[in-house]
């Protein structure tokens, strides 16, 4: 694999107790702007409700989780306040668990996951939309479309790759990207990363992407050399405790861009005006 063909990012966010409860207010008032109720049966009623009445700076670690899971939802869910069919997301993010230390398929964290990718482009790039195949990104040079894959096991990448090309394909782009969901495959479920420094965290990270793009490079190239698919995004999002760190639970995101050699130069300056303009 060539290492000069993958670029990575990364985000992280501590739990802070008033930007916690500023997020807790922040999801529902979205919830209840767009008239959809959510269940007292769902996991997010139950997951607001704790956060809001137990969360605080001296609270159970189980509770600080759960106040992470919460920024995490509502960080994605900023894209979603001058979407005019936002109530369509909203729905569908109660279709389905939004618990990440369960790893199960669920439709509401694979559209979470749509809006995660999309809050993070559209710091870089305004005119980028929740659009078909999923993400549409205005650039200078091109416009280009993004399908999103959360996968919960590496069986299933080459149907997810298979779904990608016909999104792209059926859409009049300059060409098009895979943005792919690994956090499932990280760790056991209902566990966190546990290291000794932030550092530590990044490295296991960085190797988680880097070794499942070298694991998949052949599916990442058969199937990309017959679409016009040019680039992958190989994306892990955990909880971290970081026995160093001050608090030492955090939100950790980082992605890789992997980027298939075969291509024009002028496909590889938009790729590299892309991949720069997100990193920063």
């Amino acid at each position: 694999m060539n290492n000069k063909l993958i670029d990575q990012m990364i985000l992280h966010e501590k739990a802070n107790h008033i930007a916690i409860q500023q997020q807790v207010e922040f999801i529902e008032y979205m919830f209840h702007e767009s008239d959809v109720r959510i269940s007292s049966q769902h996991y997010l009623f139950e997951l607001l409700k704790e956060v809001r009445e137990h969360f605080s700076e001296y609270t159970s670690i189980a509770i600080v989780i759960k106040a992470l899971y919460i920024s995490r939802i509502a960080d994605a869910m900023k894209c979603l306040e001058n979407v005019k069919n936002r109530r369509k997301y909203l729905k569908d993010l109660l279709n389905g668990s939004l618990d990440f230390l369960v790893n199960e398929p669920s439709h509401a964290k694979s559209i979470l996951f749509e809006l995660e990718i999309l809050t993070h482009i559209k710091s870089a790039f305004n005119e980028s939309y929740l659009a078909e195949p999923d993400i549409f990104v205005k650039m200078s040079e091109a416009n280009i479309g993004i399908a999103c894959k959360k996968i919960t096991s590496e069986n299933s990448l080459q149907k997810a790759l298979s779904k990608a090309v016909k999104q792209i394909d059926n859409n009049s782009f300059e060409f098009g990207i895979v943005a792919i969901n690994v956090d499932d495959l990280l760790l056991p479920e209902y566990s966190i990363l546990t290291a000794d420094t932030f550092s530590n965290v990044l490295q296991t990270l960085y190797e988680n992407n880097e070794d499942f793009i070298a694991r998949h490079e052949r599916h990442f190239r058969k199937y990309l050399n017959e679409s016009r698919i040019v680039a992958v995004i190989v994306t892990t999002s955990i909880f971290a405790d970081v026995k160093s760190d001050s608090p030492r639970f955090n939100n950790v995101f980082q992605w890789a861009i992997w980027t298939i050699p075969e291509i024009s130069e002028k496909h590889k300056k938009i790729m590299r005006d892309f991949r720069n303009l997100v990193q920063q």
